[in-house]
């Protein structure tokens, strides 16, 4: 097992994929009053110039909106997750 002397996290580029919303960025953008830029960083859009994603800065209030409203899932739902459902750890070795 290697050394962990510092490291970070960063949304789940496959939890966070376009494919997984049950409506538009565009509606979840006006509906959820985010802006749209901000829907485009979060969610990792495969196959395009923005699949080098690597979001370690997020705001709450958008995740749920992503979460509740984007990915139509319950309260209940958003509070089962796992921490690494929704994030990557990003380690630095020592």
């Amino acid at each position: 097992m290697q050394e962990v002397t510092s490291g970070s996290v960063r949304l789940n580029r496959r939890f966070f994929d376009e494919g997984n919303l049950v409506i538009n960025k565009h509606k979840l953008s006006l509906t959820e009053q985010v802006s749209y830029p901000t829907v485009l960083k979060y969610i990792y859009r495969n196959g395009t110039k923005n699949g080098d994603y690597n979001v370690r800065s997020f705001n709450g209030d958008v995740l749920f909106a992503i979460l509740s409203k984007g990915m139509g899932m319950s309260v209940e739902e958003i509070v089962n997750l796992r921490f690494g459902d929704v994030f990557e750890i990003i380690e630095n070795e020592a």
